[in-house]
């Protein structure tokens, strides 16, 4: 792989990063589908981690609702872990989820969505007031969706280049070898 760091969202959905690529050798090819695959990796993490708070405000605002639990700690603990036990069902694409970064990469460009936590702190969680949790649940909500909307258009992107990459071999411009390799 290159030095190079890997391009963010906004240098992946640009014009150029799929034009012209039908005079593109496979391997310029496969290093930006890959790159589009790592960014889909990444929004698809912050997405699983966005559903986690979700749900931990969601069981706490119903825990309120019922007025039964006594152990809100212990509850609130048991179900984060059972959340986080029941494990990825796989993404959308094909079953990968996998979300590791690669070793030999730079890392990449900082970007609006490397806050990490979403503007809600689930810190004070106890503190906070139904009002204050559902507006959470809001913000989330609505993150959630760009979230969702920016991987749809990195699958675009990631297609495109998939079937660059058939066409060439189709084409007799790619070599099955070519083809094979990525």
């Amino acid at each position: 792989m290159s030095d190079t760091p890997p391009r963010g969202f906004d240098e992946i959905l640009e014009a150029d990063f799929v034009a012209e690529l039908h005079t593109m050798q496979a391997p310029e090819l496969r290093r930006r589908r890959a790159d589009a695959r790592e960014l889909e990796d990444e929004l698809s993490y912050k997405r699983r981690l966005l559903h986690g708070k979700l749900d931990i405000l969601k069981h706490e605002l119903e825990r309120r609702q019922a007025e039964h639990s006594t152990n809100h700690q212990g509850e609130l603990l048991q179900r984060l872990s059972e959340l986080l036990s029941r494990g990825g069902g796989g993404g959308s694409r094909g079953g990968r989820s996998r979300v590791t970064p690669r070793a030999t990469s730079a890392p990449r460009r900082p970007s609006d969505d490397d806050d990490g936590a979403f503007g809600v702190q689930l810190t004070r969680l106890k503190e906070m007031s139904a009002e204050e949790i559902e507006g959470a649940i809001e913000t989330l909500v609505a993150e959630e969706r760009r979230l969702s909307d920016r991987r749809r258009a990195v699958h675009t992107v990631i297609d495109t280049l998939t079937s660059a990459l058939q066409a060439g071999y189709r084409e007799g411009r790619l070599s099955a070898d070519d083809l094979l390799k990525g």
